[in-house]
């Protein structure tokens, strides 16, 4: 084979690796996300909430 077909071939390899590893964070949903923005989601409602209070 010629270098550049080898280039080719680990390039190819490499990109393989790097989406598929993309893929599977993406599916993976991290924990300390989703609880951040649960929680974060939490605390804007009881916000909401107590301005809501307020105004009646």
């Amino acid at each position: 084979m010629a270098p550049i077909e080898i280039v080719g071939w680990f390039l190819s390899a490499f990109l393989t690796i790097c989406f598929i590893s993309s893929v599977l964070f993406i599916l993976k949903k991290p924990k300390l996300f989703s609880e951040s923005d649960s929680s974060f989601l939490q605390k804007n409602y009881e916000k909401a909430k107590s301005k809501s209070n307020r105004l009646f």
